[in-house]
Protein backbone atom coordinates (compact mmCIF):
# COMPACT_ATOMS: atom_id res chain seq x y z
CA UNK A 1 0.00 0.00 0.00
CA UNK A 2 1.40 3.27 -0.89
CA UNK A 3 1.65 6.35 2.37
CA UNK A 4 -1.19 9.14 1.67
CA UNK A 5 1.87 11.01 0.24
CA UNK A 6 2.21 8.60 -3.16
CA UNK A 7 5.26 7.02 -1.75
CA UNK A 8 5.04 3.26 -1.71
CA UNK A 9 5.87 1.39 1.76
CA UNK A 10 9.16 0.03 0.67
CA UNK A 11 10.29 3.62 -0.22
CA UNK A 12 8.98 5.11 3.09
CA UNK A 13 10.22 2.56 4.97
CA UNK A 14 13.35 2.91 3.40
CA UNK A 15 13.58 6.36 4.12
CA UNK A 16 12.11 6.27 7.72
CA UNK A 17 13.07 3.16 8.99
CA UNK A 18 8.93 2.41 9.55
CA UNK A 19 6.20 2.89 7.17
CA UNK A 20 3.09 5.12 8.33
CA UNK A 21 1.16 1.54 8.66
CA UNK A 22 3.58 0.06 11.23
CA UNK A 23 3.98 3.54 13.25
CA UNK A 24 -0.11 3.51 13.53
CA UNK A 25 -0.16 -0.01 14.10
CA UNK A 26 2.51 0.15 16.94
CA UNK A 27 0.41 3.23 18.47
CA UNK A 28 -2.78 1.18 18.51
CA UNK A 29 -0.79 -1.51 20.39
CA UNK A 30 0.52 0.87 23.14
CA UNK A 31 -3.10 2.35 23.36
CA UNK A 32 -4.03 -1.00 23.97
CA UNK A 33 -1.60 -1.84 26.53
CA UNK A 34 -1.91 1.73 28.15
CA UNK A 35 -5.79 0.91 28.59
CA UNK A 36 -5.55 -2.60 30.45
CA UNK A 37 -2.95 -1.66 32.65
CA UNK A 38 -4.97 1.49 33.25
CA UNK A 39 -7.54 -0.92 33.91
CA UNK A 40 -6.21 -3.08 36.21
CA UNK A 41 -5.30 -0.29 38.21
CA UNK A 42 -8.38 1.22 38.70
CA UNK A 43 -10.36 -2.11 39.64
CA UNK A 44 -9.98 -2.65 43.35
CA UNK A 45 -12.15 -5.65 43.84
CA UNK A 46 -11.77 -9.24 42.10
CA UNK A 47 -12.88 -9.82 38.66
CA UNK A 48 -12.95 -12.59 35.18
CA UNK A 49 -10.68 -9.91 33.52
CA UNK A 50 -13.11 -9.95 30.97
CA UNK A 51 -13.45 -6.47 29.87
CA UNK A 52 -9.53 -6.42 30.11
CA UNK A 53 -9.23 -9.02 27.87
CA UNK A 54 -11.68 -7.45 24.92
CA UNK A 55 -9.71 -4.18 24.76
CA UNK A 56 -7.76 -4.90 21.57
CA UNK A 57 -6.66 -2.98 18.63
CA UNK A 58 -8.22 -3.75 15.68
CA UNK A 59 -6.48 -3.81 12.11
CA UNK A 60 -5.20 -0.54 10.54
CA UNK A 61 -7.74 0.81 8.14
CA UNK A 62 -7.24 3.34 5.08
CA UNK A 63 -10.57 4.76 2.76
CA UNK A 64 -7.85 6.48 0.71
CA UNK A 65 -7.59 9.63 2.65
CA UNK A 66 -7.25 8.65 6.62
CA UNK A 67 -5.21 5.75 8.08
CA UNK A 68 -6.49 4.76 11.49
CA UNK A 69 -6.93 2.10 14.21
CA UNK A 70 -9.76 1.41 16.38
CA UNK A 71 -9.37 -0.07 19.99
CA UNK A 72 -12.43 -2.18 20.90
CA UNK A 73 -13.52 -3.65 24.63
CA UNK A 74 -17.00 -5.05 26.16
CA UNK A 75 -19.47 -2.38 25.68
CA UNK A 76 -19.88 -1.42 29.51
CA UNK A 77 -16.02 -0.23 29.25
CA UNK A 78 -18.04 3.29 28.45
CA UNK A 79 -19.79 2.82 31.52
CA UNK A 80 -16.66 1.83 33.58
CA UNK A 81 -15.27 4.99 32.23
CA UNK A 82 -17.88 7.52 32.61
CA UNK A 83 -20.07 6.27 35.52
CA UNK A 84 -23.41 5.99 35.72
CA UNK A 85 -26.06 7.47 38.04
CA UNK A 86 -28.13 5.75 40.15
CA UNK A 87 -31.75 6.12 40.52
CA UNK A 88 -31.84 6.99 44.17
CA UNK A 89 -34.46 6.44 46.51
CA UNK A 90 -34.79 5.39 50.00
CA UNK A 91 -33.52 2.61 51.93
CA UNK A 92 -35.64 0.66 54.73
CA UNK A 93 -33.49 2.64 57.56
CA UNK A 94 -34.81 6.09 55.85
CA UNK A 95 -31.84 7.42 54.98
CA UNK A 96 -31.14 8.21 51.07
CA UNK A 97 -29.12 6.61 48.71
CA UNK A 98 -25.93 8.14 47.97
CA UNK A 99 -25.63 8.65 43.58
CA UNK A 100 -21.79 7.58 43.04
CA UNK A 101 -21.72 9.54 39.69
CA UNK A 102 -24.23 12.34 39.66
CA UNK A 103 -21.97 14.19 36.64
CA UNK A 104 -22.48 11.07 34.25
CA UNK A 105 -24.27 11.11 31.24
CA UNK A 106 -25.45 7.80 31.82
CA UNK A 107 -27.83 6.77 34.33
CA UNK A 108 -30.12 3.91 34.76
CA UNK A 109 -34.25 4.14 34.44
CA UNK A 110 -36.42 4.69 37.50
CA UNK A 111 -38.55 1.23 35.94
CA UNK A 112 -35.93 -0.59 34.83
CA UNK A 113 -33.27 -2.26 36.90
CA UNK A 114 -30.42 -4.11 35.28
CA UNK A 115 -30.86 -8.05 35.00
CA UNK A 116 -28.87 -9.86 37.99
CA UNK A 117 -27.39 -12.35 35.35
CA UNK A 118 -24.72 -8.69 34.67
CA UNK A 119 -23.96 -9.50 38.32
CA UNK A 120 -24.09 -13.06 39.22
CA UNK A 121 -20.05 -13.66 38.16
CA UNK A 122 -18.90 -10.68 40.01
CA UNK A 123 -21.02 -11.54 43.25
CA UNK A 124 -19.79 -14.89 43.23
CA UNK A 125 -16.10 -13.75 43.19
CA UNK A 126 -17.07 -10.93 45.90
CA UNK A 127 -19.16 -13.62 47.99
CA UNK A 128 -22.31 -11.23 48.02
CA UNK A 129 -25.58 -11.91 47.30
CA UNK A 130 -26.43 -11.00 43.01
CA UNK A 131 -29.78 -9.79 43.93
CA UNK A 132 -28.59 -7.46 46.69
CA UNK A 133 -25.54 -5.97 44.26
CA UNK A 134 -27.88 -5.39 41.69
CA UNK A 135 -29.83 -3.08 43.68
CA UNK A 136 -27.07 -1.45 45.22
CA UNK A 137 -25.61 -0.31 42.01
CA UNK A 138 -29.70 0.27 40.56
CA UNK A 139 -29.78 2.52 43.54
CA UNK A 140 -26.26 4.16 43.54
CA UNK A 141 -24.88 3.82 40.74
CA UNK A 142 -21.72 3.06 39.49
CA UNK A 143 -18.15 5.31 40.14
CA UNK A 144 -16.36 6.42 37.15
CA UNK A 145 -13.08 5.14 37.29
CA UNK A 146 -11.61 6.84 33.98
CA UNK A 147 -9.73 4.45 32.58
CA UNK A 148 -10.00 5.57 29.01
CA UNK A 149 -9.74 9.12 29.76
CA UNK A 150 -6.18 9.06 31.69
CA UNK A 151 -4.64 7.26 28.67
CA UNK A 152 -5.97 8.84 25.76
CA UNK A 153 -6.17 12.33 25.74
CA UNK A 154 -4.33 15.33 25.24
CA UNK A 155 -0.74 13.95 26.05
CA UNK A 156 -1.16 10.58 23.97
CA UNK A 157 -2.49 12.33 21.07
CA UNK A 158 0.44 14.69 21.52
CA UNK A 159 2.99 11.83 21.37
CA UNK A 160 1.08 10.09 18.61
CA UNK A 161 1.68 12.90 16.72
CA UNK A 162 5.07 13.98 17.24
CA UNK A 163 6.20 10.01 16.53
CA UNK A 164 3.99 10.65 12.96
CA UNK A 165 5.63 13.36 12.21
CA UNK A 166 9.15 11.96 13.05
CA UNK A 167 8.38 9.11 10.48
CA UNK A 168 6.99 11.60 8.04
CA UNK A 169 9.74 14.02 8.29
CA UNK A 170 12.38 11.89 7.72
CA UNK A 171 10.49 9.98 4.39
CA UNK A 172 9.97 13.72 2.90
CA UNK A 173 13.65 14.89 3.64
CA UNK A 174 15.25 11.55 2.20
CA UNK A 175 12.55 11.94 -0.72
CA UNK A 176 13.51 15.40 -1.13
CA UNK A 177 17.23 14.79 -1.22
CA UNK A 178 16.75 12.04 -3.61
CA UNK A 179 14.60 14.38 -6.15
CA UNK A 180 17.77 16.96 -5.76
CA UNK A 181 20.25 13.93 -6.65
CA UNK A 182 18.15 13.30 -9.90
Amino acid sequence: MASPFGISDDAFKKSAGKTLNEVVEDWGNIAMMDLRESLQSKVKLTTQKGLEQSILAQPIAFDGKTLSVSITALPYAEFLNEGVQGVGGEMKNGSRWTNKAPGSPFSFKKDKKPSVKHFVDWSRLANRNPFAVRETVFRSGIRANHFIDDVVNGEFKKQFAEALSKVMGRAIEVDITLDFKK
